[in-house]
């Protein structure tokens, strides 16, 4: 049910800069983003693929904070681990003689809470997370993920 209400809907714009990065003008700032694949794991910018991995992670921090605080548990910390592979990258780079896709084959992830409460309940806060998570639903459609939960 969604009360009446319109579906929400968002639109960014990304524009190249003159160092080779790009740029999305976002609520007054800037985000710069490299190229999807980068293999020096250096720069001060990062690659479109960590920053794809840590929005995912992000949203799932977020929605297990905002069920805990609504939940009016006391939360010392909470973290998550996200890692991704892709099927070729070689591909993406336009290397000569490579097949197959260049998407991400897999990822996986593991959440991290530290917060008062019984272990099964903080387990169940972080099932309806992943539940709850706009980006998690729409990528387990697609993508292999392996999920973990450790409560400290």
């Amino acid at each position: 049910m969604n009360y009446g209400l319109s579906p929400l809907h968002w639109t960014v714009r990304v524009r190249s800069a003159e160092d080779g990065s790009m740029v999305a003008p976002l609520r007054g700032e800037e985000l710069r983003v490299r190229d999807a694949v980068s293999f020096d794991g250096k720069g001060e910018i990062p690659s479109a693929l960590e920053q794809f991995f840590s929005s995912y992670g992000a949203d799932l921090v977020a929605g297990v904070l905002r069920i805990l605080r609504a939940r009016r548990v006391e939360v010392f910390s909470v973290e998550a681990v996200v890692s991704g592979e892709l099927e070729n990258a070689m591909v993406h780079l336009g290397v000569v003689g490579e097949e197959g896709s260049p998407r991400i084959r897999s990822m996986s992830i593991t959440i991290y809470v530290s917060a008062d409460g019984a272990v099964g309940d903080l387990e169940e806060v972080v099932e309806v997370a992943f539940d709850r998570s706009p980006l998690h639903q729409t990528l387990k459609k697609s993508v292999e993920i392996v999920r973990r939960t450790v409560i400290s």
